[in-house]
Order: structure tokens, then sequence, then C-alpha cells
């Protein structure tokens, strides 16, 4: 008996023990954490477009090594090449190693310099929880981080890569190892079904979760659009609301997917690359079928006093648009999704902070003139380049602030400007400041005006535009200051054949958002026409059937017209 009974408390403890050990996961490297780069691999995952891998584990190092902990691994193909990797991800670092930080956000460097922050890394890093999804979409691989420390802290690391055909996933290790306890495919998520599927609601018919947003802060929504492509379908609606409640009857702004017009009425203010507007049946089935299935992500971002939408749209086929709308907004506003006559599926809806941008110079201030430099962008007859930065001075110093570079060719000589203006007085370097208009002088004699410059400067956000047309490149410049004071400046230079430019400091920073060259966008605005129709069935702005009486602006067969 006394057997039977120890046999049975040991094949229990086997059990249990057993079971303890598949709960840890499985395990990717060896405990003494002795294998180097790519020394082992986690379950490798091929994925298709639409589809996604996640990897749940807990990570270990042994605290004393160089170790560098775990990598997420992208390949090309049905099999990972550690020879050739499309992307591998250092968690101490986050730096695709193909070679580079570009793309990358987070709320936490791994980067260390010096034995504290190193050791901190290896302390936060030993026995952390982490969750790495890989999600194919639209062409590119999103690969996310979530990781949550023994102590309670948690951090997160994104970055996003174009890739075509299948890849392969997996997690990797250097000089440390893991518990893999998940390692599977999934289909994307589908999101919250935001209408009917049957798209029977009319215009304001369903709302997507609403966010409130305070001056700093963005919400993002990212979803699939559907429509019936039979009926007067006008897509979704990117709603703007005053104070912390959507409110349908008095929107501040809403802007719908097919002509992007601000129900408020008109499009003042609209940028676009694509007009979804349509004129008569084939440019209407155009939109319908376009809009079907497209992926979209809408913004809005609330800084310096106004709400900036913007929307980013791929078809189904591969095209890709976009629009933009800005609105002066003051206090709380609410944001949220609508729709008219179809239906959609919101994958996220969230609130952030604005991202700071990209580093241009120490914050230190320590480098002179022409010290640091954007990006360069090269520029042809035709084309605008547009920067958008914050800029930041030690106010103490003789501090001259940001400076808007033009060279000649496809690279910008510093040693021999076209154009250098200065920030602080708008000169030309090249020198003398004939041609330049401004309803500001940053000129200063004197202690008062001199700091005032340098207070005005201090933490100003500014938007460069160079436009290249009619053999002449006109750089124009929009600074509103931290007290909400707002300055322009703006200067033509005639060049010739390509020219590059970019933005440089002078004993300064800046955080740089947007640099990137468009088409120049067209200023003219078409006239509604006043027309007097007695054809076919006529709708609203709100997509209501009215009568032939209705007076106003008025949907007649895809067109609008102001009827009298």
């Amino acid at each position: 008996m006394k057997k039977i009974l120890r046999y049975a408390l040991l094949s229990a403890v086997a059990m249990f023990s057993t079971a303890a050990m598949a709960d840890t996961g499985t395990l990717v490297g060896l405990e003494d954490n002795s294998l180097g780069y790519f020394g082992a691999f986690s379950t490798q995952l091929t994925l298709t477009e639409g589809k996604m891998a996640t990897y749940e584990f807990t990570n270990h190092t042994d605290k004393v090594a160089n170790s560098h902990s775990w990598i997420a691994c992208v390949g090309a193909g049905d099999t990972f090449d550690a020879a050739n990797p499309l992307v591998a991800l250092r968690a101490d670092n986050w730096e695709n190693i193909q070679w580079g930080s570009t793309g990358i956000s987070s709320n936490y460097s791994w980067d260390y310099d010096g034995q504290t922050n190193q050791q901190k890394f290896r302390d936060e890093q030993d026995g952390a929880s982490v969750v790495v999804t890989f999600k194919y979409k639209n062409g590119a691989v999103t690969i996310h981080a979530d990781m949550k420390t023994v102590g309670g802290a948690t951090y997160f690391e994104e970055f996003t890569k174009t890739v075509t055909g299948n890849i392969t996933v997996c997690m990797s290790i250097e000089n440390s190892h893991m518990y893999v306890t998940k390692a599977e495919v999934t289909d994307l998520p589908k999101g919250t079904l935001v209408g009917l599927e049957d798209n029977s609601l009319g215009y304001f018919g369903a709302f997507s979760k609403q966010l409130t947003l305070t001056e700093g802060k963005m919400a993002t929504y990212e979803f699939t659009n559907h429509t019936d492509k039979v009926a007067n379908s006008h897509s979704w609606i990117a709603c703007v609301g005053a104070g912390d409640t959507f409110d349908a009857a008095n929107p501040l702004v809403a802007l719908r997917a097919d002509n992007w017009e601000n129900i408020q009425w008109g499009s003042t203010g609209i940028s676009s690359n694509y007009s979804w507007d349509y004129d008569g049946q084939t440019n209407q089935q155009k939109f319908r079928d376009e809009q079907d299935g497209a992926s979209v992500v809408v913004t809005f971002k609330y800084k310096n006093g106004a709400v900036t939408i913007h929307a980013d749209m791929k078809t189904v086929g591969g095209a890709t648009y976009f629009e933009e709308f800005t609105k002066t907004v003051t206090g709380n506003i609410t944001v949220c999704m609508s729709i008219e006559n179809s239906h959609m599926y919101v994958t996220k809806a969230e609130v952030t902070d604005l991202p700071k941008g990209t580093l241009v110079g120490l914050e230190d201030n320590s480098l002179g003139y022409f010290g640091a430099f954007s990006k360069q962008l090269t520029l042809t007859e035709g084309k605008m380049a547009t920067y958008e930065f914050t800029n930041h001075t030690d106010k103490v110093a003789n501090s001259h602030s940001w400076i808007a570079c033009v060279g000649a060719g496809d690279t910008f000589d510093a040693a021999n400007p076209l154009v250098a203006l200065r920030a602080d007085n708008w000169e030309n370097i090249q020198w003398g400041s004939t041609g330049i208009s401004s309803n500001y002088s940053w000129d200063y004699d004197g202690q008062t005006n001199q700091q005032k410059f340098r207070d005005e400067q201090d933490g100003a956000s500014v938007v460069v535009t160079f436009k290249y047309e009619n053999g002449a490149v006109t750089i124009h410049a929009d600074m509103t200051a931290t007290d909400e004071a707002t300055y322009f400046e703006e200067f033509t230079k005639t060049v010739t054949g390509n020219i590059t430019v970019c933005m440089s400091i002078e004993n300064s920073h800046m955080y740089v958002t947007k640099a990137e060259i468009s088409d120049i966008i067209p200023t003219a605005i078409s006239a509604v026409k006043a027309v007097n129709n007695a054809k076919a069935v006529r709708y609203n702005m709100a997509g209501q059937q009215v009568g032939k009486d209705y007076k106003g602006i008025v949907i007649e067969n895809g067109r609008k017209f102001l009827n009298k």
C-alpha cells in the first residue's frame, strides 16, 4: 500500500513538473547564454498578405556579458536566411541590422553609454515578458514589440518595411535565451464594424469610437472601407466637433471621402492628389470601385490652435491617394469616423502625443553655422519641398536659429550655396535682403530685441516650402511662436536645372516632422455652377432626397450644383 501511495505521489509530482515545464514555453538558446548573434531561432512562420504572426516569450540575459538579447527577424521567401535578412531588429537598440534606425518609433532607447545604462538594459530585459507581432498588410510588414519588465515598466518599439511575395519571420537571440509560449499565424484582425454590411444607413448613420483631443495630441484611425457600389454611396466621413462629444447636428468639420468636402460647406483649403468628385456614371462607378475594400489611415493632429485631418488611402488595386484639410479650433475637440451608405472595419482608434520628429543638431546648441543638416531633397521644375519642424535655441548665446538652404545640382554644397536664409534676420548669406518680403524682422539692436528674437524662436513651429516654378524657387516660411504670434517670410531666387534644398542650423536645433517632395498644388478653386436643373432625383448635402423646388446646393446624377 505504501509503495502504491509513493508511486502515486511520484507520478503526481512528475505530472506537475511536466506541466510546469510546459508552461515555461519552448527554450530558444542555452540557459548559460553562450550562443552569439543568430545563435538559435524560434519556430519560423511564413506570412502572406493579410496575415500576421504573434510571438510571446520571456527573455533572459546573463547580465554580465555584452548581451544584446532577442532579435526580431524577417526574410524573403519561405525560409529565413540569416546570411541575408530583410530585417533583423535587436531589442537592445531596436536598430535594423540592414543598417540604421530610420523609421523606427519607440518610447524608450535601449542604447547605452557606459556601465550604468548598460546595466540598466540588462536588468530591465532579464525576465521581461515580450509580445512581438509581424503584420503583413498593404505590401509592408509592421513589426511591433510590447515589453514588460519584472518591475512592471512597459516599453514599445515599432518598425515598418516594404516587402513583396511570401516572407518568413522568427525570433532569434544574441548571448541570451528565451522561453517562447506562443508562435502562431492568424488572419489580420478585421476590426470593429461601423455601420451595417448591407450599407443601408444614411449620412451619419453610425459612428466609430469618439476620441477627445487637446493641444499637442493626435488621433489615429485605421480601417477598411466598403460600399455597395450600386447606390448613391458616399463612403466614410471624418468628423470633428467642439467639446468632449461629437454633435452630428452641429459639426465643426465633416469631410466625406467621395469628394473630401467640408459639410460646413465648401472645399477651401483642402489639398489632395486625387479628386473623389464624379460626373456621370463612369467616374461615379470609378469612385465606388476604388473605395470598396480600400485601406484608410486618418489622423487628426491638434497643433498650434488648429486640427489637421490627413487621410492616406490605398485601393485593393494598389492605387494610393491622400487628402488633407486644416481647421482652426479652440479648447477640447472630439473626433470620430462616420459613414454614408457604407460600412467600415476599424482596426485602430487611439490618442497619442504628436510625434516630436527627427533631431537636427545637438540639444545643447553647441554646433555653429551649417553645423547640421536635415534630409536633403532634390527639386525639378513643377515640384515643391515641404519641411515642418519645431525650432529651439539656447536663448543665451548668439544663436541665429534655422537656415533655409538651396544649392545647385543634386547635393547641397555648404561651401557654395545658391541661397542660405537665416531665421534671425531672413537675410541671404550670398548676401543682402533684396527681394525679401516679411511681416516681421528678426534683426535685433541691443539686448531687448535680441532677447525677443531668442524667446520668440525658442519652441516656434515652422513650415518652410520651396516651390520651383517658372525658372525660380520661392522660399516661404510660416512661423508660429509659443505665444501664438505668427510671422511669415518669403524670397524668390532664379535657378536653372536641378536644385537641392534642406534645412540647417546655427547654434540651435530642430525637430523635423515632415520633409517631403510633392507636385506644386494649384491654388485656384472652381466655382460652383449656378443652374436651374429639373432632371432626375436630387439630394441635399446631408444625403436626403429633396424636391425640384429645393433651394441650395444639391446633388443630381453625381453632380453638385446650386439650385436657385
